[in-house]
């Protein structure tokens, strides 16, 4: 079984310093940035929620839900 502790470290760490740039450089507000920090400590959390999220097309567009 892979480590997924240490590939989701350094998924975290990447997308960080991607986030952390846009911001920097004035391609994302601070605020933006924030709102994508939370939203990717939840998505690289283990077991963190009792759901997953399933995305379909939906009328041309991609849509995410949970999916119990």
């Amino acid at each position: 079984m892979p480590d997924v502790t240490n590939l989701l470290e350094g998924l975290r760490h990447i997308w960080l310093r991607r986030i952390r740039a846009d911001v920097a450089t004035g391609g994302i507000t601070a605020e933006i940035g924030a709102g994508f920090e939370a939203d990717l400590e939840c998505c690289t959390s283990l077991d963190r929620f009792n759901f997953a999220m399933v995305v379909r097309r939906r009328e041309g567009l991609l849509v995410m839900e949970a999916a119990f």
